[in-house]
């Protein structure tokens, strides 16, 4: 007990020191755990039961470049997100236009909408400010049409 009366001051200071170790090093671990899991987490749980590919990617730029308006058509999947770039000849018609995303749609099956949201860039090949492009749509997964940008 002298021990422990004599030393008290270090002993509160080691026990201080110690209860900081122990809690920069918690805190440390749980956040270098965060980011060493999926970027997804848990949203492409059955991906693989829908999954789309290249195959798929180059049949419906093609269909879409066989339109007379289309210019240029690229085109990705990321995660649940299919993305369409298409550049259209300068004058067309914006509504013109829009009906392009129905050729992506109708190359989809059912449970294929049901996963991949889709995401249409339209642009304009000499695009100015008078312009009405660009246009961006987008067609969430559970939802029938595609919802245009106002810009």
């Amino acid at each position: 007990m002298k021990f422990v009366k004599k030393h008290l001051v270090e002993i509160i200071i080691f026990i201080i020191f110690f209860g900081i170790v122990i809690f920069g090093l918690t805190t440390f671990f749980m956040l270098w755990n965060v980011g060493s899991g999926n970027k997804y987490g848990t949203r492409l749980n059955g991906i693989s039961k829908v999954e789309l590919g290249d195959k798929y990617l180059n049949s419906t730029m093609k269909k879409i470049k066989e339109n007379e308006i289309v210019s240029k058509v690229n085109s990705n999947i990321t995660g649940r997100i299919i993305k369409y770039i298409i550049t259209v000849k300068n004058g067309t018609d914006l509504n013109k236009a829009k009906e392009l995303t129905t050729v992506v749609v109708e190359s989809l099956k059912e449970d294929e909408l049901e996963f991949y949201d889709i995401q249409v860039y339209l642009l304009e090949e000499d695009a100015n400010e008078e312009s009405k492009y660009p246009k961006i749509g987008y067609k969430h997964k559970s939802s029938e049409a595609f919802v245009w940008s106002n810009n």
